[in-house]
């Protein structure tokens, strides 16, 4: 069956003062553990450095097309980065925390 895929995106403060550089594993696909890698990210918009609180975390806006049981924390866990705090903050195009974007 043809599943519609569907976007969701998370905003995660993670361990670590990442780069782009750093973050490269990512964009590629990571191991996530028995034996699963990631899809590789589509657009570089899916995965952006937001800001750096201080020099020890990063926060970053990350979006994924699958769903794996707590797949966002084992992605940067893949790369030696803990995820302090996640939360989603959209799912598909058009439904955000605050609700549904789009012209009625």
């Amino acid at each position: 069956p043809d599943t519609k895929i569907v976007n969701k995106t998370y905003q995660a403060l993670i361990m670590g003062h990442h780069t782009d550089e750093s973050l490269q594993p990512i964009r590629k696909g990571v191991d996530i553990g028995k034996g699963y890698v990631t899809k590789p990210l589509l657009n570089k918009d899916d995965l952006q450095i937001l800001e750096h609180p201080n020099h020890k975390s990063t926060i970053v806006s990350i979006t994924i097309r699958e769903g794996k049981n707590r797949q966002v924390r084992k992605m940067f866990h893949a790369i030696g980065s803990g995820v302090m705090k996640l939360k989603r903050t959209r799912i598909g195009k058009h439904l955000t925390l605050d609700g549904v974007n789009g012209k009625l």
